[in-house]
């Protein structure tokens, strides 16, 4: 009678402890943080891989393929390259997609035809000024935007330059990603959103970003930032 019981009390014990067990694992998987699904040098971005960009040369572009559960995208990483004429202004696109590309201004202003993959070419630029352009493949067509930065940017139409100064301020978005680009006054100022929580955890913020903008972009042009909710991270 006696070892009976003893052997229903440890078969209850192992049942209990199992029963526990099993809860913890179940518990952590659901709550814990989803598996990366990216490989070394990647960055994770919700369900989708991208290269980290970070090591790559000064005036590079990778032309890269995204594959996400639905499609494929062809895409210029990063997709906004600010180049300033004086230092270096040739630039490299290196194609790491499966297909050639071909890379052209959005009005055929140049072109650079059927770049292999694993290949690279290059184009050197004598003027400034600011350009969207395509990188087209069998898979899709990719959307980017240069911006060439000399001396001379001040002489350009103050359209041209609030692009200009965008590019400038998205490509510093690497650094500062409580930075968003408003629409602000847009035939007039450069619209600068900033994460409200950065003014509550620093009261200078807005003397701050506005002297370190006005440095970065070398050129007249006015500024305005405000101060709004959470600003949502961008691709690139």
């Amino acid at each position: 009678m006696k070892t009976r019981l003893l052997m229903i009390i440890g078969i209850f014990v192992v049942v209990t402890v199992l029963v526990i067990a099993y809860g913890l694992i179940t518990l952590e998987f659901e709550s814990g943080s989803k598996p990366l699904l990216c490989g070394k040098n990647f960055i994770q971005r919700g369900n989708e891989c991208f290269p980290d960009i970070s090591y790559l040369d000064q005036n590079t572009i990778l032309i890269y393929s995204i594959h996400s559960p639905n499609q494929i995208r062809t895409i210029p990483l990063p997709s906004t390259s600010v180049i300033f004429l004086e230092k270096n202004n040739t630039v490299t696109w290196i194609n790491e997609s499966n297909f050639p590309a071909t890379v052209y201004e959005k009005e055929n202003k140049w072109v650079i035809d059927s770049i292999e993959p694993k290949m690279q070419k290059q184009i050197t630029f004598n003027h400034t000024g600011f350009y969207e352009y395509f990188v087209k493949n069998s898979d899709d067509r990719g959307h980017g935007r240069l911006a060439l930065v000399s001396d001379d940017t001040d002489l350009l139409p103050h359209h041209t330059k609030l692009e200009i100064a965008r590019a400038i301020v998205k490509q510093d978005r690497v650094n500062y990603p409580i930075i968003g680009l408003g629409i602000g006054n847009a035939e007039n100022s450069l619209g600068i959103d900033v994460d409200k929580k950065y003014l509550e955890e620093n009261p200078d913020a807005y003397s701050f970003l506005m002297k370190r903008y006005a440095k970065m972009i070398p050129f007249d042009v006015k500024i305005t930032i405000e101060f709004s909710g959470p600003i949502m991270p961008t691709a690139g």
